[in-house]
């Protein structure tokens, strides 16, 4: 979870480029904000090319770099997460 930076405006859904097939087919966004607090949703390992790695360790490595690019897009930052629920 992330605070919203001053003067941020947009839509409220996150949706970054390499989650763009699976929003189109479910409609559930990779983060949104509610109110000045940024959720994202659950976020799995698979590359870009929805490829699941055989190793859990580079599964776990991909859903942390899914989550950075959701952050990046929601303008933010891991500096900007107090919060993790696994």
């Amino acid at each position: 979870m992330t605070t919203r930076k001053t003067g941020r405006s947009g839509p409220d859904a996150v949706v970054p480029s390499d989650w763009a097939n699976f929003y189109g087919e479910t409609h559930i966004p990779a983060a949104v904000w509610a109110g000045d607090t940024l959720r994202v949703s659950s976020h799995a390992g698979e590359t870009p090319d929805d490829v699941f790695p055989d190793e859990p360790e580079e599964q776990l490595r991909g859903a942390f770099r899914n989550i950075s690019s959701t952050l990046a897009e929601a303008g933010a930052s891991w500096s900007d997460v107090v919060e993790i629920n696994s």
